[in-house]
């Protein structure tokens, strides 16, 4: 009962609740990301977010960035030789309140960066920038949550049918692939992780939830743990990275049907009206060697609700 109160998971109630209410938020939702480009633009964000990620691939990459394998690493714009394009290049997520999808999540993470705890896995490194799609500032300030499984797509701190080895309690005391973190100035954290394997149902991802505050709401007496969360949802990967980072060890052990893309209702909902999928570039000559990836989240900060 105690794991059954602690952690929420993915029950197919749980996911028509979730698609219904991401509906309605998206319908209503006043602007993505995208449209914001001008205004970030005018204001010298861009520029800054050029220098950001071209320091972060140099810091963590195998190679130097050249227009030769550019066309072969990245997969947005179609030809990315201009690191200008290659770095600007925002995808454009929004994520829904009260939206009750919360699989696997565990209340009371850490405050930290690096979330790998040495998983075996192709080497991730996350950029999430957070905006007000209102007026389209970034948003510093704002705690940023993200969880993700493993490599052979099991959570951490849960003992449950479909996650891993039920039988392993050991799982309870694992925290690998969870972690918090305050954006700076410019609305950004980025996580150190491992790529994302998978499990039935879902296509590839991590989950990202933003916090008005890190501090836990009192229990509401039902047995459950809540935060504050204002906005919670998915960040989503190219199918073609996926499949790559899926010829890999760990990941080419998992025994779970891998649910594509294509398939992920969420997903697809999602996609009709903003762009979920994060931008990357390969840190060398393989995914083994390495993935940057980067998002801009936008949310509406005025909209907060228990968890």
């Amino acid at each position: 009962l105690s794991i059954i109160s602690s952690v929420l998971a993915h029950t197919g109630h749980e996911l028509i609740n979730e698609l219904h209410e991401r509906k309605r938020w998206l319908d209503t939702q006043p602007r993505s990301v995208k449209s914001c480009n001008n205004e970030l633009e005018r204001r010298g964000l861009l520029s800054n977010a050029i220098e950001r990620r071209r320091d972060l691939f140099y810091r963590n990459s195998q190679d130097s960035l050249t227009a030769r394998q550019l066309p072969n690493n990245f997969a947005f714009p179609p030809n990315p030789s201009d690191e200008r394009l290659l770095f600007t290049d925002n995808s454009s997520c929004v994520l829904t309140p009260e939206v009750d999808g919360l699989g696997h999540f565990i209340a009371g993470e850490t405050i930290r960066s690096d979330i790998s705890e040495g998983q075996p896995g192709v080497p991730l490194t996350l950029e999430i920038q957070i905006v007000d799609v209102h007026n389209c500032q970034p948003l510093p300030g704002v705690f940023v949550e993200v969880y993700q499984c493993n490599a052979t797509g099991v959570y951490s701190g849960v003992q449950a049918q479909g996650n891993g080895n039920a039988n392993d309690a050991s799982n309870l005391k694992a925290t690998h692939g969870r972690g918090i973190q305050q954006t700076d100035h410019d609305g950004v954290v980025t996580f150190k992780s491992i790529f994302p394997g998978h499990y039935y149902g879902v296509a590839t991802h991590i989950h990202v939830l933003t916090h008005s505050s890190a501090q836990p709401v009192a229990p509401s007496g039902e047995g459950k743990n809540y935060v504050q969360a204002t906005h919670n949802g998915r960040i989503f990967f190219d199918q073609d990275l996926i499949h790559q980072v899926e010829g890999t060890s760990p990941y080419n052990t998992n025994q779970q049907p891998l649910t594509l893309n294509s398939e992920d209702v969420v997903l697809n909902q999602e996609a009709k009206v903003t762009d979920p999928l994060a931008r990357y570039v390969y840190m060398g000559q393989r995914p083994e060697d390495g993935v940057l990836a980067w998002i801009s989240v936008g949310i509406d900060p005025t909209v907060v609700h228990p968890m």
